[in-house]
């Protein structure tokens, strides 16, 4: 076999010498790559959250200054019921958000309101209605969300007198309701990009509000397991998400602001679409890499195979009795010394067969013959 031969093992450990510390590093890229991509995406994630609840609250806010602009109007200051109702009657079916309004007195009791003459205040209503007369400053109460899901506010701002604007004669209260056509508003702001797709859920995961091209018009709800929602519960759990035939990068929060759950994909080929370029530039560079490793491998094997060839075709010659064979192998490396030395053993081996050839000569003349002659006699 190949690496049972010298050269060949020279080749295979240039070959591991060179082509080994690519893979690995180009495996470790890839590694570092995928964890950083997703940590990218998460981070992303949590900003388009986090995103959505500012956007909300500002939502909440210009919705809180328009009752405020109410409460400053002459009807509202006015405090007699049937400026009061036609007020209620212009807002209310205009702003799906609000619900009804009652006006309270600075003690929190009821003086109008759209709805029956006995329905009662909230207690909670009453008493920060109470606060609200005191400090003079606009205040919110949040209420159990309703049947739907749907998260129920009550805004509550100072009334001032018309003639006397530092004295509060009353609270205008708003019940408003945070539902899906006010939601779907809230992430209208939002521009996503590509594929990448952001849901409002309800309890039973079913869509409420949606924004991105991701999402299928068809989809009507999520299917969350329940160590899903537990994790999401605590904060923000990530995951990968089966969306029909492709893969997606989930996220899914409860947002108490928002008493809903939010779900933020991005498709997997998007979100690490970097990965895979690295990944198809890695295996390029990789059979790159193979191929001029070999290439090197074998110059490298011929290189040192010749001379190794040649010093054991040496020592063979020499220990079969050529005496008078060289090698030439020029170089002051281990070969070359080799070689060098080879030639000196085979010098030294050959002299001394020239004089024990000469013994031997005169060992089978004898003592009574006479000593050669080198000249003429």
């Amino acid at each position: 076999m190949i690496w049972q031969t010298f050269r060949g093992r020279v080749a295979l450990a240039f070959l591991a010498a060179g082509f080994l510390p690519v893979v690995l590093g180009g495996l470790l890229t890839q590694l570092a790559a995928g964890s950083a991509l997703r940590e990218q995406a998460i981070r992303q994630h949590r900003m388009v959250l986090g995103g959505l609840v500012t956007g909300t609250s500002l939502f909440v806010r210009e919705r809180l200054g328009r009752l405020e602009a109410l409460a400053a109007s002459p009807e509202v200051q006015s405090r007699e019921p049937a400026r009061l109702d036609g007020v209620a009657g212009g807002l209310l079916p205009e702003q799906s958000f609000f619900e009804a309004l009652t006006l309270l007195a600075t003690d929190g009791s009821r003086v109008w309101g759209t709805g029956r003459p006995g329905d009662a205040v909230p207690g909670e209503v009453s008493r920060a209605a109470a606060t609200v007369a005191a400090s003079g400053t606009a205040a919110s109460v949040a209420a159990p969300p309703t049947a739907d899901g749907d998260r129920v506010l009550h805004l509550l701002v100072p009334v001032f007198a018309f003639a006397d604007p530092e004295r509060i004669e009353a609270v205008l209260a708003a019940r408003a309701r945070l539902g899906g056509a006010d939601l779907q508003d809230i992430l209208d702001t939002f521009a996503l990009p590509g594929d990448d797709y952001l849901c409002i859920l309800d309890g039973a995961g079913g869509i409420v509000a949606r924004r991105g091209a991701g999402i299928p018009a068809a989809a009507e709800r999520f299917v969350l397991a329940t160590a899903t929602r537990e994790a999401a519960q605590a904060g923000v759990w990530t995951g990968e998400f089966a969306n029909g035939p492709r893969t997606d990068l989930l996220s899914v929060s409860y947002s108490p602001v928002l008493a809903h759950w939010v779900a933020i994909g991005t498709p997997a080929a998007e979100a690490f679409a970097l990965s895979r370029v690295l990944r198809e530039q890695g295996l390029a560079i990789g059979f790159l890499s193979l191929v001029l490793c070999a290439v090197g491998g074998l110059l490298l094997a011929r290189s040192v195979a010749g001379p190794v060839a040649e010093l054991t075709e040496g020592l063979g010659r020499v220990s079969a009795g050529e005496f008078a064979h060289r090698v030439d192998l020029p170089g002051g490396d281990e070969i070359g010394q080799a070689g060098a030395a080879l030639n000196s053993l085979a010098e030294g081996l050959q002299q001394k067969m020239a004089v024990g050839s000469i013994w031997e000569r005169f060992r089978r003349q004898g003592p009574g013959d006479p000593p050669p002659h080198s000249g003429p006699r």
